[in-house]
């Protein structure tokens, strides 16, 4: 390295020398000699080579606010030199077409051209002439695919350029192209537009459809590259960089490259490790998410992810997949940050690092007045539209605005006075932030834009003369480029990545999201100006054409370090100033990942034991035996035995071995799970694993001996079965308390009669001896069979782990609501738990109630009613839909007499729902509406304007006749009128409806015009003609109240205008601007009256046909612009 004296002002003779010094390019010498006479120059066309070699103006804006530039004394700087870089060679080009004929009959399925071979690879392209099964419908889709992928090598990969066409045959210098950059590799061996281009404008653009034919081509680029040579999925960033990435959890590839450029600031780094943490929790803790992520970026192997940090922003999964603006997030998260350092040691870190002070000032010309106003920044959002590097933008930042004639100062005392407006710095922060706005928004289009001109930066940046004469500049605003967040894409979408030079040395980084590679300087700077690129293929005819491609990948926040603070603001730190608790909490918490990490490795050698013990099926109340999930389970190996899990069991439940006994329990085809027979003593050392069916996982009663507890003899600890016998467990059930509990197990003889257990089962009820009984057989949940007593447990084809349900005779004349166990049973079967949600809120829950299957809608609403305080009579109900996840949109109907199962069924494969939403009614009941027909109409005067709204009621077999009546009833005005009904959809009115038409073609969700007949319209003489309102912006828009206007034959069009300003009371200069213009109903193509009538004062009705259109235009409207999910900002909740 040498160091580079930087001159002031050079002077003649000195110029060629220092251009010499200061630029590696010789197409420079133009752009240096210009640069002195003005003070917005595009300079730096060797940029890329030479690391950004953009120069300051020589001239400063405003001298009398400005240092002054002859006092400058410039620091030398220390010229950086990368090492040699190798230029991007050109591997191979190809083109291929697919050709569509008979393209109208075509099938809806894809089509695949002839292969191609471009950088020793096959390629070919695939066309979908009705688009691919996730495309729009009525558009091509198109695709470049790999041929094979599956038989290319292992972590292949190909960087690739490519243009997909669809070309023009009648005019190929119109043909529709889209440039596309990819890096092909498994797992995105395809790439392409799935909404390449539309069938209608195929049809209506000459040259895209001739004879039935379409011709789509690709013109392929392969690159070669240092860096494309490294692009594997063998990448190690950590071996191979000495960094890491972070993980993307579907589009916060911003947040990664933010997070990534404040990481390496060593001091911005140091301050979150000391932010107090000690007793956070992870989930809602944005300082200890934060240190975490930077913790894992310096001292892991792989890559940090960044989950625990959005959920403590309090993002949900779907936020993960918005992509969102990295400056705006910038913003947003480093106030956040602000906010929690306050009162810490790491207090105003955040205002010493990126906060700088700016003075705006208005000065009068003509009278000694002056305002002044100092207000902090955080970044700099400079302009880029029409600049052509960040020397302009500062120049248009600082730049003098003349206030006068209409846009004069309000000077108080002094009147409105002709003024200079501006503003200067007056102190930079250590850590600059240049926002490029290649972002803009068009209001004449209502639609945002990304700009990607050329625009140049440079590897240092001295800001003396944007510095206020007052500022101190005892340190020198001299800057070094530390990073850039680069943007590739359009303002529909895109990917951000940054590169960073985390150390004082020459090399740069770039970090894309997981994979971190080393990057060139012409990568950085020429890589990421914008601009134009030049691509290549090899043509037909084998020649080798050269087209510009708009770059989309550009810079879009430029990251400065003041070079007197680089130093220090870069520097490391080392782990033992990490603070104690954070390394113990993050090495513990690696460990635990490394341990779940582990045992997910060998859970093949495991499984796991789930153990009931008598005492689970007590406390469970309910069909089977008890809820094996909520019972103990034990992690076990394969090849384990009862003995182990015995040992296992003892210490866990403190139930010695001998003293235990284990029943494998089997899934009966009928969904339960019931013992079968217990381990018998060889059983005792085979391997568990050869008890598996599919599952992995085992499911045992554990048997507790009832022997007394210094009993040792094996024989006396349990009872062996015998031939014949069986295991039984027995419930009662309560029909007082409508409840069954499990009473106990015996072994009984299947030989003997069920009633022989009879007593015993009284004994355990705590029932008077020869208490009759009923019996049931509890099979599974929808099946309680009755026993007969007198049968023998073998008829009644009762085994080992068959239930029994029993309970005493209802006596006469009880008034039980659940009289007999098989109610019950029905009962629990039948019993959905629902959730109620009022229809204006349906994300809130409201009520909850436990019903039945089977309920009608009367039934339902019944149990509402109380609830909300309403007469359930005026209560009406809607589904909800599964799939969108909010009511459906029609209301159920009570007449159709659904059960709720019904009701809460899904459509299709969609799974049922355990919401409804309820409206109260008020005018009318429900079987009132249903009954009837309820329309909704509303009145408009002669001036279109809506007067009023009403609800309207008639019978189902009633017709229009009676809705204008009810409306003569409601409206005064039309009492005495000839009222008409009309349609109206998108602005036009669509027909006029006849009074005879019936109702029940209509639902209560359409809305009705009623009006008065203007007696004009009676004239026979006059001709009814449809006026509409509308603008012009890409089509044609109609907004606005349509009406009808009777034109008299032989009228004049002036006096046309005339009667219609006085019907609509529009104000003279208001109605001047319109214009006035024929339309057809269906095409909306507009012809001009004006135009039609060559200035002449013509007879309207001559130039209309039947169903033409009066249309009357308007300027565009300023809509209030309506944003994407995408655009509505950065949020952090926490």
């Amino acid at each position: 390295m040498h160091l580079l004296k930087r001159k002031k002002t050079p002077k003649k003779e000195d110029e060629d020398n220092t251009k010499d010094e200061m630029d590696t390019s010789p197409d420079n010498s133009q752009a240096d000699t210009d640069m002195v006479d003005r003070p917005s120059p595009n300079v730096g066309a060797g940029a890329g080579s030479s690391g950004g070699a953009v120069r300051p103006p020589r001239v400063p804006l405003n001298p009398s606010l400005m240092v002054d530039d002859d006092e400058e004394d410039e620091e030398e700087l220390e010229k950086e030199v990368d090492e040699p870089e190798t230029e991007e060679v050109n591997e191979d080009m190809g083109t291929q077409q697919l050709r569509f004929k008979k393209f109208s009959k075509l099938k809806k399925q894809p089509y695949l051209s002839s292969e191609f071979t471009a950088g020793d690879c096959k390629w070919h392209i695939k066309g979908y002439p009705y688009g691919s099964p996730n495309a729009r419908p009525g558009h091509i889709s198109m695709f470049l695919c790999v041929t094979d992928p599956q038989k290319m090598n292992y972590g292949w990969s190909k960087r690739t350029a490519f243009t997909l066409k669809l070309v023009n045959q009648t005019d190929p210098t119109k043909t529709y192209e889209k440039p596309l950059e990819h890096v092909f590799r498994s797992g995105e061996s395809d790439w392409g537009i799935s909404a390449f281009f539309s069938h209608n404008e195929l049809e209506a653009t000459p040259g895209f459809l001739v004879d039935d034919t379409v011709i789509l081509q690709v013109d392929l680029q392969v690159f070669r590259t240092p860096t494309n040579m490294t692009w594997n999925f063998n990448w190690d960033s950590k071996v191979e960089t000495g960094f890491v990435g972070i993980r993307n959890q579907g589009a916060t590839c911003y947040l990664n490259s933010l997070l990534q450029a404040l990481y390496h600031l060593g001091t911005f780094r140091k301050a979150v490790y000391l932010m107090p943490t000690q007793n956070d929790t992870p989930e809602n803790s944005i300082p200890l998410a934060l240190q975490r992520v930077f913790y894992r970026l310096q001292f892991d192997n792989d890559s940090s992810g960044t989950k625990e940090l959005t959920a403590a922003f309090g993002w949900n999964k779907r936020q993960s997949y918005i992509q969102q603006d990295v400056q705006e997030l910038n913003r947003v998260f480093c106030d956040n940050l602000e906010a929690k350092m306050k009162g810490t040691i790491s207090d105003g870190m955040v205002e010493r690092l990126f906060r700088g002070q700016l003075l705006k000032y208005i000065r009068c010309k003509n009278v000694t007045y002056e305002s002044k106003r100092s207000e902090m920044y955080y970044d700099v959002s400079l302009n880029v539209k029409g600049m052509h590097n960040v020397y302009d933008s500062l120049n248009d930042y600082v730049s003098v605005e003349t206030l006068s004639g209409d846009n004069k100062y309000d000077a108080g005392v002094h009147g409105l006075q002709d003024a200079e407006m501006g503003c200067a710095f007056l102190t930079l922060p250590p850590i600059l932030e240049l926002h490029l706005k290649r972002f803009v928004y068009d209001p004449e289009t209502d639609r945002n834009g990304k700009i990607n001109d050329r625009y140049e930066f440079p590897a240092t940046l001295n800001l003396k003369r944007y510095l206020h004469k007052d500022a101190d500049c005892s340190v020198k605003p001299l800057y070094r480029l530390y990073g850039v967040l680069v943007h590739s894409g359009d303002v529909h979408g895109g990917h951000y990545y940054a590169y960073i030079r985390p150390t004082t040395k020459a090399q740069w980084y770039k970090f894309d999201d997981e994979r971190v590679t080393k990057a060139r300087t012409k990568e950085v700077f020429e890589g990421t100006f914008g601009g134009e690129d030049k691509r290549h293929f090899r043509a037909a005819d084998g020649k080798i054409v050269t087209f510009p491609v708009k770059k989309t990948a550009n810079a879009y926040m430029l990251l400065y370090i003041r070079d007197a603070d680089r130093d220090q603001l870069l520097a490391s730190v080392p782990g033992e100033e990490i603070p104690a608790h954070l390394k113990e909490r993050f090495d513990r918490e690696e460990a635990e990942k490394a341990a779940r990490k582990k045992e997910k490795e060998e859970a093949h050698l495991y499984l796991r034991a789930r153990v009931a013990r008598f005492s689970d099926y007590l406390a469970y109340h309910n069909v089977d035996l008890c809820d094996f999930e909520n019972t103990p389970s034990f992690k076990v190996k394969k090849t384990a035995t009862i003995k182990d899990l015995k040992n296992e069991v003892a210490a866990a439940l403190n139930i010695p071995p001998h003293r235990q006994r284990y029943w494998l329990c089997f899934s009966r085809r009928n969904g339960t799970v019931r013992p079968d027979e217990p381990f018998s003593l060889r059983d005792m050392d085979a391997p568990l694993e050869k008890h598996l069916k599919r599952a992995t996982e085992l499911r045992f009663w554990l048997e507790e001996s009832r022997a007394p507890e210094d009993c040792t003899d094996e024989e006396k600890l349990f009872h062996t079965p015998a031939a014949g016998e069986a295991l039984m467990f027995f419930k009662y059930y309560d029909p007082a308390t409508q409840k069954i509990n499990m009473m106990n197990y015996a072994f009984v003889n299947t030989r003997d009669a069920i009633s022989t257990v009879v007593p015993t089962l009284t004994e355990w009820a705590k029932l008077p001896p020869q208490t009759p009984l009923n019996l049931y057989e509890e099979i599974k949940p929808s099946m309680i069979d009755a026993v007969n007593p007198a049968d023998t447990f073998k008829t009644a084809e009762l085994g080992s782990g068959d239930i029994i349900c029993y309970q005493t005779i209802p006596p006469p004349g009880s008034n039980y609501k659940l009289p007999t166990a098989q109610d019950y049973y029905l009962y629990m079967y039948n019993r959905l738990a629902v959730r109620f949600r009022a229809l204006d809120k349906p994300t809130e829950d409201a009520h909850v109630f436990e019903l039945t299957k089977s309920m009608t809608f009367d039934e339902i609403v019944a149990h509402l009613g109380p609830a909300l305080n309403v007469d359930p009579a005026y209560i009406r109900l809607t589904a909800h839909s599964k799939i969108y996840e909010k009511p459906r949109i029609t209301p159920i109907v009570r007449g159709n007499k659904e059960k709720l199962t019904e009701m809460l069924a899904g459509w299709g494969s969609a799974p049922a729902s355990d919401i409804l939403y309820y409206e109260v009614l008020t005018d009318y009941t429900l079987a009132e509406l249903e009954a009837n027909k309820l329309l909704k109409v509303d009145w408009y005067n002669s001036k279109t304007e809506l007067v009023s709204s009403h609800k309207v009621l008639v019978p189902r077999t009633s017709r229009m006749n009676n809705v204008i009546a009810k409306i003569k009833e409601q409206v005064p005005e039309a009492a005495e009128a000839d009222v008409r009904l009309l349609e109206v959809h998108n602005h036009r009115i669509s027909r006029s409806i006849s009074p005879e038409e019936p109702t029940s073609g209509y639902s209560e969700y359409g809305v009705f015009r009623a009006e008065a007949i203007p007696d004009e319209e009676k004239d026979k003489n006059a001709v009814r003609v449809q006026t509409v309102h509308f603008f012009i912006d890409i089509a044609t828009y109609y907004f606005g109240t349509p009406f009808y206007f009777a034109i008299h034959k032989g009228e004049k069009f002036s006096e046309i205008k005339r009667r219609l300003q006085r019907k609509l009371d529009i104000p003279d200069e208001e109605f001047a601007k319109w214009k006035f213009g024929i339309l057809h109903p269906y095409f909306g193509k507009v012809r001009y009256i004006e135009d039609l009538m060559k200035g002449e004062d013509g007879v309207l009705v001559d130039y209309m046909s039947g169903s033409d259109q009066l249309g009357l235009e308007h300027a565009m409207p300023k809509r209030q612009r309506i944003k994407r999910q995408a655009e509505m900002g950065v949020v952090i909740n926490k």
